[in-house]
């Protein structure tokens, strides 16, 4: 999923409550009209991307927990966890660009969010497309290791 909004400001919507660097650009923005929040059980990881301006966060949402925010809709099922990952390029001053991916299956079936993930940062992600090799390395193990603990 990409969000561009359109008219005047920074498109921070999609990814502001995962992002630090995006909730930056919409507080300065949007001063105390800043909406960017999540539920306080979701677990947000940022994952360091070598990128002055690219950005990425792993988030998991336990399963009886609902997120409403955009894109995690199948959340809160009190059944199955969501895993989702946002990522997001940044410009000055405070231009962005947002994406994400999102998976709620059944725990026996966690392989198929892992993989689905990890194909997304590296091949459709303007993050996983626009770093180096190395960095891009660097991002997938730490997705995997989060995804491994949760």
């Amino acid at each position: 999923m990409v969000l561009r909004a359109g008219g005047a400001g920074p498109s921070t919507d999609l990814a502001c409550p995962y992002i630090p660097a995006v909730l930056a650009a919409d507080a300065t923005f949007r001063g105390n009209d800043s909406q960017c929040d999540h539920p306080a059980a979701d677990v947000v990881q940022p994952i360091p991307s070598g990128s002055s301006n690219l950005y990425a966060s792993a988030v998991w949402i336990p399963a009886e927990v609902k997120d409403s925010n955009f894109g995690l809709e199948m959340s809160g099922n009190g059944a199955d966890p969501t895993v989702a990952l946002y990522t997001a390029h940044v410009t000055p001053p405070g231009s962005t660009d947002g994406q994400m991916i999102a998976c709620t299956l059944p725990p026996t079936e966690r392989s198929i969010c892992e993989a689905s993930l990890e194909f997304y940062l590296a091949t459709q992600s303007a993050v996983g497309m626009q770093v180096g090799p190395s960095d891009l390395a660097h991002l997938e193990h730490a997705l995997s290791t989060f995804l491994d603990q949760h």
